[in-house]
């Protein structure tokens, strides 16, 4: 027995139109891939990943996180957010993996460059906001209390 879609010359015929062809749909993934490297610079320091905002304040942060560093701003909450924002649907945890993984093999091309951490105290000191700036090795650089306050 024929079939109209497995024998030549059915549905149709060997002349009949053919359905558009589509551009791939990109996947979750993907479309978080995007906004990551759209969004962010990457850059290498002590054998780390970090992306750091092209626009805005210049906060470093990690792509593999651990311990502290997965909470409130982390990068997979900042990814998440975009996503939603831009798309209005929510992306899965595996999606979310998956692109900030493939931004892990994008940095190992990245420029190596310092990474400093900022150590601030939760509350003012003497009234005045105090934080130091520490090198990547924990060394203090610069403060923004003067000395003996």
């Amino acid at each position: 027995m024929n079939h109209p879609l497995t024998e030549p010359g059915g549905a149709g015929g060997p002349d009949a139109a053919r359905p558009a062809e589509r551009e791939p749909k990109l996947s979750q993934a993907d479309i978080l891939l995007h906004l990551g490297m759209d969004e962010y610079q990457l850059v290498r320091h002590d054998q780390a990943a970090y992306a750091v905002p092209v626009d805005g304040p210049p906060i470093a942060r990690p792509l593999r996180a651990a311990g502290g560093f997965g909470g409130t701003g982390s990068l997979r909450q900042l990814l998440n957010r975009a996503y939603v924002l831009r798309t209005g649907r929510v992306p899965s945890q595996g999606c979310l993996t998956d692109a900030i993984a493939s931004m892990d093999a994008f940095a190992l091309d990245a420029e190596e460059r310092p990474v400093c951490l900022r150590i601030a105290p939760t509350r003012p000191t003497n009234g005045r906001p105090g934080s130091t700036w520490a090198a990547p090795t924990g060394s203090a650089c610069a403060s923004s209390r003067a000395p003996g306050r």
